[in-house]
């Protein structure tokens, strides 16, 4: 199961209206929720003996915000053509999710828990809707835990609408999670960690030359590394440029992938950012995964141009920073500004340093004069 790429959209409206009914929407009102928020399709995929990738399901989702959640309830909202001002964007925490179309059979009960796993708690920590419209709608949803509504069907009495649990359980396997953590790269063992993980995953998975995975600008960059029972399990690499952070290089190593190593080490370094003043965080995401990077608050960018490198197809994609307000300013503690990168809520070497007696021979005969 992955997040779904804008052109995928069209083979997936053909996958509804085969399986579902042909009276579904367009495919149009489909891509401009996905261009809203991609977080709204997922694919289903199996892999045949021979090698090849078949599409055999999809999951839809509407991220309401609280106008979308009142036409919902009302029986305003058009579930066939959307109203875009009812749809929650990429980033912004979503007042309920509607479950607008699902097709799994006979994987229901293996896929959902993976999509819940998958959109994380942003989306799995609120109330869920549906509105089955077949039999075995019906007993899809139910079979995933929702439960029909107080009252049956609706006003109209055409379809009997569902609620989730207001908080989804969460799978065992994320119940027992190994520990993880993220530290800044500090040290000379730190970036070769950084680039064990990168050759392993860029370097052997993905055939990247070795020039163009390590393309000069790892000297004057910033890397985390993200630790799974200690363990180097994930890196990811920021630039900083005058209005903007870039991150890139994001690697996790193929055993580590079900962990939520990859979901800590951007949530670490989108923190950075902003706490070091940035309203603007920049990416260029292969098409593949510009689901993933929806669930951090990045969305593509409405210039985008075509982008090509390293045999793959890039999406630029931006995310609006907030920083915190304590964030580092010309105007904060000058000892703040001097500790290490990431770690400005402790006490820093140099700081420690400023309780001993000033040697300089200059610097002490100011201070003599001045006492």
């Amino acid at each position: 199961m992955r997040p779904a790429r804008d052109d995928e959209i069209e083979a997936i409206h053909s996958l509804i209206v085969s399986e579902i009914s042909p009276d579904v929407g367009p495919a149009e009102a489909m891509r401009a929720v996905f261009l809203k928020n991609p977080v709204a399709f997922w694919r289903i995929e199996r892999k045949t003996p021979q090698g090849d990738v078949l599409p055999i399901g999809m999951y839809g989702f509407l991220p309401l915000n609280n106008k979308g959640v009142e036409a919902l309830k009302a029986e305003t909202l058009d579930r066939r053509v959307p109203q875009l001002d009812c749809v929650a964007p990429a980033g912004e925490a979503p007042a309920a999710m509607y479950a607008w179309a699902m097709v799994a059979r006979r994987i229901g009960k293996l896929t959902y828990p993976l999509i819940l796993r998958a959109l994380g708690p942003t989306y799995r920590q609120v109330p869920w809707y549906a509105i089955p419209a077949t039999k075995g709608g019906i007993k899809a949803v139910t079979d995933q835990g929702f439960a029909p509504k107080e009252g049956g069907g609706n006003a109209k009495g055409e379809l009997s609408e569902f609620t989730g649990p207001a908080t989804h359980p969460q799978p065992k396997s994320v119940a027992q999670e190994p520990k993880l953590s993220v530290e800044v790269a500090s040290t000379a063992e730190h970036l070769q960690m950084s680039a064990f993980i990168r050759g392993a995953t860029f370097g052997a998975e993905q055939a990247c030359p070795y020039h163009e995975e390590f393309d000069g600008n790892d000297f004057c960059a910033m890397h985390l590394i993200g630790f799974v029972d200690g363990e180097p399990a994930a890196t990811l690499r920021v630039r900083f440029f005058a209005t903007f952070a870039k991150l890139e290089r994001l690697a996790v190593l193929e055993r580590f992938r079900r962990t939520r190593i990859k979901n800590l080490i951007m949530e670490t370094s989108i923190a950075i950012c902003e706490r070091k003043g940035y309203k603007r965080i920049y990416g260029q995401s292969q098409e593949r995964l510009v689901g993933f990077y929806a669930k951090f608050g990045f969305r593509p960018m409405q210039k985008n141009r075509r982008l090509v490198f390293s045999d793959h197809n890039y999406i630029e994609i931006i995310r609006d920073g907030v920083p915190p307000d304590d964030a580092i300013t010309l105007d904060s503690d000058p000892y703040l500004v001097i500790r290490p990168e990431g770690r400005w809520e402790s006490e820093g070497v140099l700081e420690k340093s400023a309780v001993r007696p000033v040697t300089n021979p200059i610097l002490a005969a100011r201070v003599a004069a001045t006492s």
